[in-house]
């Protein structure tokens, strides 16, 4: 006789499950199987697990106890880390503090400190009003504090991480300020990023308009961009930005064009924090007498000459200002959009709760280490938080193992709605998945690299079965889509 439905809560949506027989498990295994053998070839190398997200039963296995570079698929191992290490709500904070309290007057009779742990939040995707929203919100918690004046420095405490802020497997070379591997410090804004924008000019030959936003005298525009007739081609390009910040610009751009806005990895993040910062201050009415002084433990490379040692200060400061941004919302943003440098502070702070170092060797061997994963594991070897690394390698199993472990939480469907989802303009499915059948069933993570081509996540199918499911590929990158999206496609129609 056959059993009656059931209903339950898988990964946030309450199921009526049909029965479900073994053979007919094993029916939905042996589809998944027919397209990857269908759509594999000599020039892709695939490892792939199916599982059945209620129960855990594996449906499907092809290589997945073979490690493969991840790519950006790492980041489901980071923030799941960080949710299980840290919990979704803490948060990773930027502090004010002063050597004394503001007397009468409001003077602060020493230094201010700003102490960097991690806060992504001086960003457009975390903040309503962008990156000058958040400072000025910051700059305003300070005023309201009764600071108007400080008589000493502003000192930039980016000492919570340490060793080197870009990770030698990222293929980074001098003059290489890609933005998506911008440095990792614990004093960060707008995604360690600073944003050159091209506008033309009202007539055909004049100069264009070449800004750095936010401002800073870190980044120096040498060359010239010239305004071309309207609608003629937009050749502008940004060449190889040196370390001493002088940024190259040529080619035209058309009239009556809207311009053009390019990321550049910052520099100096922690320098151009306090720049940036000490503006918000002063339209706050709040004037910091002495210098900037970035702080780091200990000096990177690259570092500019002079930096002064490594500090931390001492007990006695005065709490004045604080703001935070919780590892839910990190999460969201690391995983929707692939934003590698909210990964890559996660992963330290993970490192930090769990080693005591907020460094890329002790982040990524926490967070093996929260998954169950001991050093040296073939199955799960992260060098990073992001996927970035190509000495990055774990096994499908290994993903899918995270990927269960999440589902069977009771915040499941938190977890899961950072994820891509197919049609979100925001996020890396925004051109893939297309058409109603997709919509609201696939939930995943891309990830690229010039060579490797992943997908993983969850699918809930027709007959509302919920499935967690790894494809990690390399070689052929458009023929490892295909097989990816073949599966999904698979699993939606179960």
């Amino acid at each position: 006789m056959r059993r009656a439905a059931a209903t339950v809560v898988v990964l946030g949506f309450a199921l009526a499950l049909p029965s479900r027989s073994v053979e007919a498990a094993d029916a939905v295994g042996a589809r998944v199987g027919d397209v990857v053998a269908a759509k594999a070839s000599k020039s892709v190398r695939v490892s792939a697990g199916v599982w059945d997200a209620t129960t855990g039963a594996r449906l499907h296995a092809t290589n997945a106890d073979v490690p493969r570079r991840p790519a950006s698929v790492a980041k489901i191992a980071t923030t799941a880390a960080a949710w299980l290490a840290l919990g979704p709500a803490h948060e990773l904070t930027t502090e004010v503090l002063a050597e004394a309290a503001p007397d009468g007057d409001g003077v602060v009779e020493g230094s201010l400190y700003v102490r960097g742990g991690g806060d992504p939040g001086f960003s457009e995707h975390l903040h309503p009003e962008g990156t000058a929203g958040a400072l000025r919100d910051l700059a305003r918690a300070v005023a309201a504090a009764g600071v108007r004046r400080v008589r000493g420095d502003l000192v930039l405490d980016a000492t919570r991480y340490v060793g080197p802020e870009r990770q030698a497997s990222w293929g980074w070379k001098p003059g290489h300020w890609a933005d998506y591997m911008a440095p990792v410090t614990a004093l960060t804004l707008n995604d360690a990023c600073a944003d050159i924008r091209i506008v033309p000019a009202d007539a055909a030959g004049a100069a264009a308009t070449v800004t750095v936003e936010p401002p800073t005298t870190l980044l120096t525009i040498a060359g010239r961009v010239a305004t071309g007739a309207a609608k003629t081609k937009n050749d502008a390009t940004i060449g190889a930005i040196s370390s001493s910040g002088r940024v190259p610009v040529q080619g035209s751009i058309p009239l009556g064009s809207a311009g053009t806005r390019t990321a550049v990895a910052a520099v100096d993040p922690v320098a151009y924090f306090g720049e940036a910062f000490r503006a918000a201050l002063l339209a706050e009415g709040v004037r910091v007498d002495g210098a900037d002084v970035p702080v780091r433990c200990p000096s990177p490379p690259g570092a500019r000459p002079g930096a002064p040692p490594a500090i931390a200060p001492g007990k006695g400061l005065v709490p004045i200002a604080r703001r935070g941004t919780s590892v839910a919302r990190i999460a969201a943003v690391a995983n929707t959009r692939s934003q590698n440098l909210f990964a890559e502070l996660l992963c330290r702070e993970v490192g930090v709760a769990r080693r005591g170092e907020g460094s890329f060797d002790a982040g990524g061997a926490a967070v093996g280490e929260v998954h169950g994963y001991a050093a040296g594991d073939p199955a799960f070897r992260l060098v990073d938080g992001s996927g970035l690394a190509r000495d990055d390698s774990v096994t499908a199993d290994a993903i899918g193992r995270i990927l269960l472990a999440m589902a069977a939480r009771p915040d499941a469907g938190a977890f899961r709605d950072t994820l891509a989802r197919p049609g979100d303009p925001e996020g890396t499915l925004k051109d893939r998945f297309e058409g109603p059948k997709f919509q609201g069933r696939v939930f995943a993570k891309t990830g690229t690299l010039r060579d490797t081509k992943s997908l993983a996540g969850y699918v809930l199918g027709r007959s509302g079965r919920a499935y967690a499911f790894v494809v990690l590929c390399e070689g052929d990158n458009g023929r490892a889509r295909d097989l990816q999206d073949a599966v999904v496609e698979v699993l939606v129609g179960e």
